[in-house]
């Protein structure tokens, strides 16, 4: 394979399509649709430039888990992403406001419904423990000690926001700046085993042009359709709060019943 043939290849794979759902409190969507060639083999990238505005940590409310519950095995079908890289995902909006406007106004809706929604997927809030052999793999949610990083961010005034959402192929590297960085993980020192975050989210403001909500989680915890049930349910808790409805009834929400376990009574 020519070293030419090499860089298309890598090319390739830098470019995506992305569909936007524009409006903030909507389901948010990202799909991609192709990866698409282009015929400039030095075609230069232009990373989106942000600064760090403001840093949290998430937790699911406090008191609303049992601590008994906070344990899930690795399944079969779970193995084989134990060692996969982190899935990422851009999920876009039009915020026709200031940065001031968000930081005041969306940013504490966003912060309770982002907790609201982690009650109900908490796996999400903890981490990947791989103890030593033999033991197996499992996922752990500590109420003490575990949390969803948040990172705000805001993108320069000059970003070229119509050309970064534009219906056409661009290098992905241009993205980067817009997903958020996960913690690679640590060693517990007791016992040897190795714990892995399991889900990081960044919002960045495009000052009175959109919004963006970049997120980085682990295979092993969800799927895309789970991750995408988890992102509805945030979406529609912080739809609720920003419209004046009572997320917390919204959060209320649950499993149909389970009516099997009544049969033949």
């Amino acid at each position: 394979m020519t070293s030419a043939h090499t860089k298309h290849i890598e090319i390739r794979q830098r470019l995506l399509w992305l569909h936007i759902h524009p409006s903030l409190c909507s389901t948010p969507s990202f799909i991609i649709h192709s990866v698409q060639p282009i015929m400039d083999l030095h075609h230069q990238s232009n990373p989106v430039k942000t600064k760090q505005l403001h840093s949290f940590q998430v937790s699911p409310p406090a008191g609303s888990l049992d601590p008994s519950a906070a344990s899930l095995p690795i399944t079969f079908f779970d193995v084989m992403w134990l060692n996969s890289r982190p899935m990422r995902r851009l999920f876009f909006y039009d915020f026709p406001y200031p940065t001031l406007h968000f930081t005041q106004s969306i940013l504490p809706l966003l912060r309770r419904s982002l907790s609201l929604a982690l009650h109900r997927f908490f796996p999400l809030a903890g981490s990947l423990v791989v103890p030593p052999p033999p033991q197996l793999p499992f996922l752990c949610f500590s109420p003490a000690s575990d949390s969803v990083p948040l990172t705000i961010a805001e993108a320069e005034s000059d970003v070229d926001y119509d050309g970064l959402v534009g219906n056409q192929p661009r290098d992905v590297r241009e993205l980067h700046p817009l997903v958020p960085e996960m913690n690679p993980g640590k060693v517990r020192s007791e016992d040897g085993a190795r714990l892995s975050p399991l889900l990081a989210v960044q919002v960045t403001v495009f000052p009175n042009r959109g919004l963006c909500i970049g997120v980085q989680f682990h295979h092993v915890a969800a799927d895309g359709m789970a991750f995408h049930g988890f992102m509805k349910l945030w979406a529609a808790l912080l739809r609720s709060a920003a419209t004046g409805g009572d997320a917390g009834a919204c959060d209320q929400l649950s499993l149909p019943a389970d009516h099997l376990q009544h049969r033949g009574n």
